[in-house]
């Protein structure tokens, strides 16, 4: 996965005008209809990518149960928050209190 999106990253940057290339070979209207059979494919991939994504995010939360929910996993991660906080000002007040006993 990591090498073909590498790959992609590379021809992105590129930016090389296939079809104009294309257009020398066969002509532009040949070379044209060829592109967008191609970004049309291009699209319906990113397209049924990103439904497979959906579809298996909603299938391990809702069905299996083994992914929990994007709100669940907000209020665990506040919560997480919450007590590292709290433990934090424990923390400081036990040493507070440790300063005034020892100073006594």
């Amino acid at each position: 996965m990591q090498t073909g999106r590498k790959f992609q990253e590379l021809f992105a940057k590129l930016d090389i005008d296939l079809e104009e290339k294309l257009s020398h070979v066969t002509g532009d209207i040949i070379a044209h209809k060829i592109a967008n059979f191609f970004r049309v494919g291009q699209s319906w991939g990113k397209e049924s990518i990103e439904t497979f994504k959906l579809n298996a995010a909603e299938f391990l939360q809702e069905e299996t149960r083994d992914l929990p929910a994007g709100p669940e996993v907000d209020i665990y991660y506040a919560q997480v928050d919450e007590l590292r906080t709290n433990f934090d000002r424990l923390q400081s007040r036990i040493e507070r209190l440790n300063n005034v006993l020892l100073n006594k």
